[in-house]
């Protein structure tokens, strides 16, 4: 009886021990499965937040750059200003602009008709002359083109001629010759580039021009088929003379050379280009346009003379009131200017 009451006790003890150790078992492995899981919840958020304050940080970077980028546009896009200079006109119907890069600002005096396409006349020699420098058509030290010995109305223009006085007096014949030289494929290509009116050169005989028939003394830029506005003309000669052109130096020095107008010695200087059209024996276009060189910068001008029925119109009147203009603009004497 004994030795069965121990064998039970033993029994027991063993059935114990098992219901134990399972229970440790299962306690065991339900544990780490737990933390398992928390711990992998854990990670996912944890990588979740960072991959958001990645992102996050990635379109706040983009965004401050676009910010930025819109920032710059809306500084480099020149004001315009309105003044009224109708003192320096006199009674005459016409216009002015001056352009002032360092203070990135048009100022406009009589805006419609400043923003006006008309012919550009003698104007253009501007461009001629400086396509065919950049082409080599002008080589300043060999430019000489002989007269055809027709009598022209203009005396000065009635003898053999080389570019930088044929500029000066603003010989058509001579010009005309250069421009064929050139061609209409490069010339429309000059134009393109500068963005110069209408760029129309479609009228390349200057058929349109009613005032004059001689072939000697037409073309497309002469009251014909090429137009552009006084402010246009402002923009052009910023576009040849200015930080950002595409020609070359020695282009741009033999330009200025020929442009350099004679005044008397102030602190600024100024270059230029007349210009001037009629229909039916009356000016109806006369221009003055160019820039100065100035302590502060260049400053781009351009004046324009519409017809003006009682009063005189030529190109000498705009040039006197451009060189006025500028003079003025660089003592500070100029009228103040609204904001437009």
């Amino acid at each position: 009886m004994k030795r069965q009451h121990c064998i039970g006790k033993t029994v027991c003890l063993v059935i114990t021990g098992i219901f134990i150790l399972g229970g440790c078992g299962r306690q065991k492995q339900e544990i780490p499965e737990s933390a398992d899981k928390e711990y992998a919840v854990e990670t996912e958020e944890t990588e979740q937040t960072e991959e958001t304050e990645q992102t996050e940080g990635t379109v706040q970077a983009e965004g401050t750059e676009q910010d930025d980028i819109v920032q710059d546009d809306t500084i480099s896009e020149p004001e315009t200003v309105e003044a009224d200079w109708a003192q320096y006109f006199d009674g005459l119907n016409g216009a002015a602009v001056l352009y002032d890069p360092s203070a990135m600002r048009y100022t406009v005096y009589n805006r419609e008709l400043a923003q006006t396409r008309r012919s550009p006349c003698s104007t253009f020699k501007i461009i001629s002359s400086l396509a065919a420098l950049e082409s080599g058509a002008i080589d300043p030290d060999d430019s000489l083109r002989i007269w055809s010995g027709e009598t022209f109305w203009n005396e000065d223009w009635n003898h053999d001629m080389e570019f930088q006085e044929a500029f000066r007096v603003s010989c058509v014949w001579y010009f005309r010759e250069i421009i064929d030289e050139i061609g209409q494929e490069t010339m429309q290509r000059e134009l393109d580039r500068l963005q110069y009116g209408n760029c129309d050169s479609s009228d390349w005989e200057g058929r349109q021009n009613t005032n004059n028939s001689n072939r000697a003394l037409t073309g497309f830029w002469i009251e014909s088929s090429l137009l552009i506005s006084p402010q246009e003309q402002t923009e052009v000669m910023e576009r040849i003379f200015g930080e950002n052109s595409a020609y070359s130096q020695r282009t741009l020095d033999a330009l200025r050379q020929v442009m350099l107008t004679e005044q008397e010695e102030t602190e600024i200087t100024v270059y230029g280009k007349t210009g001037m059209g009629k229909a039916e024996g009356v000016v109806v276009d006369a221009w003055f346009t160019g820039f100065a060189e100035r302590a502060e910068g260049p400053l781009y001008f351009c004046v324009y003379l519409g017809r003006t029925d009682g009063k005189t119109v030529s190109s000498a009147a705009a040039k006197e009131i451009a060189v006025r203009l500028v003079a003025d603009a660089c003592c500070g004497l100029l009228p103040e200017a609204d904001q437009n």
